[in-house]
């Protein structure tokens, strides 16, 4: 082979070879521009999801009102944001429950945190522990023996009504929450001339072992007359104390579940009894409870902190 097709040979290597790396300069520019692209679109979403047991709502003022029940989100829980955006999360746990911390897109213990920035669709993920109960009666025995009812009536009227019990004397049927048998006192059964004062007590119920905050829920339907008085109070010393009422003038539309927070009348007490108290009374409506719990705080589970970080977004 001479000098000259040598030389030829060589300049259509290296033709070649140039074209090749302005090809991959081409498709590597190309790729740097569809990946800003990406990262330059108008929008991104926000999702929440659940973790744990416990129950919750996740929220803010621009969109999301996520329900979280044993890790099972409902509601708003997908928001569309501007890209490069830093949205407010607040993470409230529902009675009993406690927050414990944030994963996925989001980390950090502290209820209310800034997530951010919005830059890639996202999930964040709100775990709730489940409440402690502490306290229990369903009423399926009838009223237990450890309970307390206090008859102040008069002696009138339909002895089967004169006060709490389980035998449902006006064959009462209220549905949901309500699971018969249920505990009811019965102005309208005991009939004309029958005056009620009366009391239904707990026994003395300790939450010394309790983490945190104390609640009581039970199933509650107070349907009233004219000026009957149903109170649900609380006693930790020697003085009955008022949690809730309802009157003849104002008592729920159906039946419902009431949930009272009751440290802020503990003031450190570690045991306590309630009374519902239904009382003002005569041949008027009804008063029934049932499915009574008294539940706390969970301790932190394994993996959660009780301390409050500033947020840590995770990079991309």
């Amino acid at each position: 082979m001479n000098k000259r097709n040598v030389r030829v040979g060589r300049q259509l290597w290296c033709q070649l070879l140039r074209a090749v790396l302005v090809l991959a300069m081409a498709a590597g520019l190309w790729a740097s521009v569809f990946h800003e692209l990406a990262r330059a679109q108008t929008s991104f979403t926000l999702t929440i999801t659940g973790m744990g047991l416990g129950s919750g709502v996740v929220s803010n003022a621009f969109g999301i009102n996520c329900t979280i029940t044993a890790g099972v989100p409902s509601g708003s829980c997908t928001q569309s944001y501007p890209s490069g955006t830093y949205v407010s999360l607040n993470a409230i746990p529902a009675p009993g429950s406690a927050f414990v911390r944030w994963l996925g897109d989001c980390s950090g213990t502290s209820p209310n945190i800034m997530a951010g920035p919005i830059d890639r669709n996202m999930t964040c993920t709100a775990w709730f522990a489940p409440p402690v109960t502490v306290f229990e009666e369903g009423f399926d025995q009838g009223i237990p023996t450890t309970w307390q009812i206090v008859d102040g009536g008069n002696n009138a009227g339909n002895q089967a009504a004169r006060t709490w019990t389980t035998n449902n004397p006006g064959n009462r049927n209220f549905g949901p929450p309500f699971d018969p048998p249920f505990a009811i006192v019965d102005s309208d059964a005991a009939g004309p001339g029958a005056t009620q004062d009366e009391q239904l007590i707990t026994p003395w119920i300790s939450v010394a072992s309790c983490p945190g905050k104390v609640f009581v829920s039970y199933a509650d339907y107070m349907h009233g007359g004219k000026v009957e008085l149903a109170d649900t109070d609380i006693l930790t010393g020697t003085t009955w104390v008022r949690l809730h009422w309802w009157s003849g003038n104002s008592f729920p539309v159906g039946p419902q579940i009431t949930t009272l927070h009751l440290t802020p009348k503990l003031g450190g007490a570690t045991s306590f009894r309630l009374r519902w108290h239904y009382y003002n009374t005569s041949n008027e409506l009804y008063w029934a409870i049932d499915s009574v719990r008294v539940f706390c705080e969970p301790p932190i589970p394994p993996g959660g902190y009780p301390l409050y970080l500033p947020l840590v977004v995770k990079a991309p």
